[in-house]
């Protein structure tokens, strides 16, 4: 009887631990074994909840989330213009589990501020485009220049009576505004407001002339608002009949707004491209696309990192001269 026993008892034990095996959870092999991911993403987003670079982000982690059966959380540091955000994730560990969400105000913080605690050139790896988005040149309805060419021949014969706003001193609407001054050889007034809330309706109501606005596509096809040209190389895809500033008569200008996603710096090239191809996989998802077009007025990019880290380099070098030529600084 005993030796029943003891055969029932190892016989017994020895189920119990296949039983234990089999619950493992698949993450614990997963981690053992290096594969990614195998705990929580955190994308960080330097902005507040509810705008369209949040909920665009949302969107590719809802896609990641399903693909990966892992938990996504997309996690809103707002804050000294993406400062905060921006600081945290380039201390972050470099494995892929704490992303950020970069723009265009991530580079063009650290041109304008020498003492930041990060260098987004040299501590973030990109890892693929959300977006890329044209300013629009817009002008009242009411003026009489309908294209560059006549706007550029009325500033011409009236230096400094055409008043372009924007959203703030040494925004990115501004040194677009900037730059068509520098190519065009043109004196246009620049007046600052404190935002779109305040700069649209002063363009809707006639107190400026024009402004470079990457989102007012609404007012646009409303007619509140006259498109006269688009800053990318080629036309908007949104904006078909709205010709560029480059086929205006001035080549190669070539400027937008973006966002997109990065890690820090050092976090491995398997990595980056597995994120990669998720990213890529949710902008191919019709639904997303969609809803990206319909909601946001914005077609996704998507495509390698290394095609988005020459964008963001090119478009770092544009800003940097921009600045260094007009000497424009933030308010403080």
């Amino acid at each position: 009887m005993l030796r029943i026993s003891r055969l029932r008892y190892i016989a017994t034990a020895f189920a119990a631990a296949q039983i234990l095996c089999s619950v493992v959870p698949r993450t614990a092999f997963a981690q053992e074994s290096g594969e990614f991911p195998f705990k929580p993403v955190r994308i960080i987003v330097p902005q507040a909840p509810g705008g369209a670079v949040d909920l665009v982000t949302r969107m590719v982690a809802e896609e990641m989330r399903r693909s990966w059966n892992q938990p996504i959380i997309v996690e809103n540091r707002a804050g000294a213009g993406g400062n905060l955000a921006a600081g945290f994730v380039a201390k972050a560990p470099t494995d892929g589990y704490t992303l950020l969400v970069i723009a265009l105000t991530t580079y063009l913080n650290a041109i304008f501020v020498a003492d930041l605690p990060y260098n987004p050139l040299r501590d973030f790896s990109p890892i693929a485009q959300f977006i890329d988005v044209p300013f629009v040149l817009l002008a009242n309805p009411r003026v009489s220049y309908g294209s560059v060419a006549e706007l550029v021949a009325y500033a011409k014969r009236n230096p400094g009576k055409i008043n372009v706003g924007s959203f703030g001193t040494a925004q990115s609407g501004h040194l677009a505004a900037e730059l068509f001054k520098l190519t065009a050889g043109v004196d246009i007034t620049h007046i600052p407001y404190k935002g779109g809330a305040q700069a649209q309706p002063a363009l809707m109501s006639g107190e400026i002339d024009i402004m470079f606005d990457p989102s007012a596509l609404s007012l646009v096809r409303s007619g509140k608002l006259k498109a006269i040209a688009v800053t990318t190389a080629k036309r908007s895809g949104l904006l078909p009949d709205v010709p560029t500033i480059a086929e205006s008569g001035y080549p190669g200008f070539n400027v937008s707004t973006w966002t997109g996603l990065a890690a820090p710096v050092g976090t491995s090239r398997a990595i980056i491209e597995r994120i990669n191809r998720e990213t890529n996989r949710a902008f191919a998802q019709d639904s997303v696309r969609q809803r990206m077009i319909n909601s946001f007025g914005q077609e996704p990019v998507g495509g390698p990192p290394e095609q988005f880290d020459a964008a963001i380099r090119d478009s770092v070098r544009v800003w940097t001269d921009v600045v260094k030529r007009t000497g424009v600084k933030p308010e403080i």
